[in-house]
C-alpha cells in the first residue's frame, strides 16, 4: 500500500484523521477499572463520613453516564461538577479528602 495514504474510515471503525491505538483503548479501560473499584469495593468510597455534618460518602449511579463527583452546599445546591473517569484509586481517595469528607473511625460508625 501506499504509505502516505490518508487515514479514514474502514475496518476499524475510526473516524477520518484517526489513529486505532488499542494501547489507548485498554489504558481507558484499566482506568475505569480504578473508578469502579473506588466506587464498589468495600473500604473504599464507603470508608468516608463529611466532616460538615458526619453523613456518609453518597454515590448514586446513573446507568450509561460518566463518572462524576458532584459537590453541593449544606442548602443541597450543585457547586461544583468534577469528570473522574481518568482518576486513580489513590487519587480518588485524594480527592474526597479535599472536598471534606474523612475516613470513618476504627469499626465504621459513629
Amino acid at each position: 500500500g501506499n504509505p502516505r495514504q490518508r487515514l479514514g474510515p474502514g475496518r476499524s471503525g475510526c473516524p477520518a484523521g484517526a489513529v486505532r491505538d488499542p494501547d489507548l483503548q485498554w489504558l481507558k479501560v484499566e482506568q475505569t477499572a480504578e473508578v469502579k473499584r473506588f466506587v464498589k469495593e468495600k473500604g473504599q468510597a464507603d470508608s468516608y463520613v463529611s466532616e460538615r455534618d458526619g453523613h456518609n460518602f453518597a454515590i448514586n449511579f446513573i446507568p450509561g453516564r460518566k463518572p462524576e463527583l458532584v459537590c453541593f452546599d449544606a442548602d443541597e445546591e450543585e457547586v461544583e461538577r468534577l469528570a473522574i473517569s481518568d482518576y486513580k484509586t489513590e487519587q480518588l481517595h485524594e480527592l474526597v479528602k479535599s472536598k471534606g469528607y474523612k475516613p470513618k473511625p476504627a469499626g465504621g460508625e459513629l
